[in-house]
């Protein structure tokens, strides 16, 4: 699916050509069968809940994402539509600007994120769906940004990036927006008096959008994410494997008897090497040739009574194996 597609369809007009036609696939993170609660587990790394998934976040909806959602006459978001218009009756975080967590759960959520997420079903997002095979969101496409850029695992620190970079351009629109979109449809009526028609008056505002007239309400800011977002996209073309490789530096280094496990960009996802090759890159002291690291790989992996995340098999031979952990960022280049 290109990038447009799967982002909130409420965008789709404000996007620029390149990046809604985008293709980018990460297929090391499957929401429908999380790749953080099955399947093989680095020993460091604690898995999910298969009833929270990584949904143990309460995201801060804007305004115009709740309108959209609202006014969504798809039939998909029925569950979601019931439990915003609650939230809109609570009235609890529910504001011009739109829908957020309570004071008592963002609270709770930056004392206990760093060991609980993931793994605390009191965290669990107010939209997510048991009921939905496998799990899943009831407002998907009309989530925020950092519900849309959030992978527990990347097929490579390239893609990390992008999402990354794209998190940010997304969360600018919001900040900014949000504020734009609640003095438009002020115009026609308050807040308070009807919370529902004020929230789909914003969305429609944001729809009315096009692209070359949002430098005027985003302003410098949105020039600067811009460049970075591109940059992150012309950055996604794969590279040739050097001559030669060193460890990356900066790894967090955990290691066990047969096995280590290293983590650069992302915590979630520890890169298992035998703890043979390890010492063979560490030793070396600077970088070694990529012949013998192949090489050594290989007799490593033999020796290996359990499997480790770094793995040669039918798909991924000694030198693609190199490159893989290059994309990973475990090595570097000279």
């Amino acid at each position: 699916m290109a990038l447009g597609g799967s982002l909130p369809e409420i965008y789709s007009a404000l996007l620029s050509e390149d990046l809604a036609n985008l293709e980018l696939k990460e297929s090391r993170a499957d929401c429908s069968h999380c790749s953080m609660c099955h399947g093989p587990q680095d020993p460091y790394v604690a898995p999910f809940l298969p009833s929270t998934k990584c949904c143990t976040y309460w995201p801060k909806l804007p305004n115009y994402l709740v309108g959209s959602l609202l006014s969504d006459t798809s039939g998909r978001f029925t569950e979601g539509q019931r439990r915003v218009r609650a939230k809109i009756a609570e009235g609890v975080e529910c504001t011009p600007l739109g829908l957020g967590p309570t004071a008592e759960w963002m609270d709770r959520f930056h004392a206990i994120r760093t060991t609980a997420f993931g793994r605390d079903e009191t965290l669990l997002c107010p939209y997510y769906d048991s009921s939905i095979d496998g799990g899943g969101c009831s407002i998907w496409a009309h989530r925020e940004s950092d519900c849309t850029s959030f992978f527990c695992k990347f097929e490579n620190a390239r893609h990390y990036e992008f999402w990354r970079q794209l998190g940010a351009f997304l969360a600018l629109m919001e900040q900014k927006l949000a504020p734009w979109a609640q003095s438009i449809a002020a115009r026609e009526g308050d807040f308070t008096a009807a919370p529902e028609a004020f929230f789909i008056r914003t969305s429609q505002a944001v729809r009315g959008l096009v692209p070359h007239e949002l430098p005027a309400i985003l302003g410098e800011p949105w020039e600067r994410r811009s460049r970075e977002l591109e940059r992150a996209m012309a950055d996604l073309v794969p590279f040739s494997v050097p001559e030669r490789v060193r460890l990356a530096r900066g790894l967090r280094v955990l290691k066990d008897e047969q096995s280590v496990s290293l983590v650069s960009y992302n915590e979630l996802d520890a890169i298992q090497i035998p703890l043979e090759s390890y010492l063979f890159l560490e030793n070396a002291g600077r970088s070694v040739s990529t012949v013998s690291l192949v090489e050594q790989l290989a007799n490593a992996q033999k020796k290996c009574t359990k499997p480790v995340s770094a793995t040669i098999n039918e798909n991924l031979n000694e030198q693609s194996l190199v490159q893989w952990l290059l994309d990973h960022e475990v090595l570097s280049s000279e």
